[in-house]
């Protein structure tokens, strides 16, 4: 069975603060990383905008543990001082066979 360790240091953490400690909930923690998913999607936005004048795609699947498979894009391009930026565009995951038209189908989620 996988094990989480960040998962259990915040365990052992709670249970060993002496008192009550209020861990937040899931829909509050849900909020949070969507929150800072829009942040984070905003500042790559404005940072592609600013600095991308040509750009390279790439794309790239592969199968978890649990024979489930995913899909993703990233944008790639230098920066005037040739420094490399690549972003992860998209996550996702997909179903079937890895076929051509499987995969020509999934790159129309951008």
């Amino acid at each position: 069975m996988y094990q989480d360790s960040g998962l259990q240091d915040v365990n052992d953490f709670a249970s060993s603060v002496k008192g009550r400690l209020m861990l937040s909930s899931r829909n509050t923690n849900q909020k949070y990383v969507m929150e800072e998913s829009k942040m984070i999607s905003e500042k790559v936005s404005k940072e592609i905008e600013k600095e991308c004048l040509y750009f390279a795609c790439t794309t790239d699947m592969w199968s978890s543990r649990h024979r489930k498979s995913f899909m993703a894009l990233t944008h790639h391009f230098l920066t005037e001082d040739f420094t490399l930026r690549k972003f992860v565009l998209e996550i996702k995951e997909v179903f079937g066979s890895h076929t051509g038209e499987m995969i020509l189908n999934h790159m129309q989620f951008v």
